[in-house]
């Protein structure tokens, strides 16, 4: 259960009024007992590598391209990493996503607005801790404009740690 709540973000107590028989404190200290970033991170290398195995994922690609673009979240301006986004005039920030080619994430994370996306190409393969390593990567990291333009980086070994 703890997995559902944290999945749906939803949170404890909202999750108990819907869940009969357990209560948001129960939810909420087995969550702070048994739940960490650190297992949460590992838990998603295993889903990546278990997926990267069957055999419909090669079906789109062999693994050894991503792509990485951001997308913007409404937060409530009560936030740490919530700014007023320039490009779309509202308070958010940007939910930062590195895609395999076998379309499964193998990275994400939430940047405030108004941060240079080009740091966070790389810093999200290096973060990457599956059994998947891309070599190529296609991404956006310029202001959007009439005109796109897009970036695709060759990757060395050297930049994986």
């Amino acid at each position: 259960m703890t997995t559902f709540v944290k999945g749906t973000n939803m949170g404890p107590y909202e999750a108990a009024r819907h869940i009969p028989g357990v209560s948001g404190h129960e939810l909420s200290y087995t969550a702070n007992r048994h739940f960490s970033i650190v297992l949460l991170n590992e838990a998603i290398a295993d889903l990546v590598n278990a997926y990267a195995r069957l055999d419909i994922s090669q079906a789109w690609g062999d693994g050894t391209a991503v792509a990485a673009d951001g997308t913007h979240m409404d937060t409530c301006l009560d936030n740490l990493l919530a700014e007023t986004s320039v490009r779309y005039g509202k308070p958010g920030g940007i939910a930062y996503h590195h895609i395999s080619d076998t379309y499964i994430a193998l990275f994400t994370h939430f940047i405030p607005c108004g941060v240079w996306e080009a740091v966070h190409i790389i810093e999200g393969l290096l973060k990457n801790t599956s059994e998947v390593k891309p070599t190529t990567v296609h991404a956006e990291s310029s202001p959007r404009r009439t005109t796109r333009s897009s970036t695709s980086t060759s990757l060395s070994s050297a930049t994986r740690t």
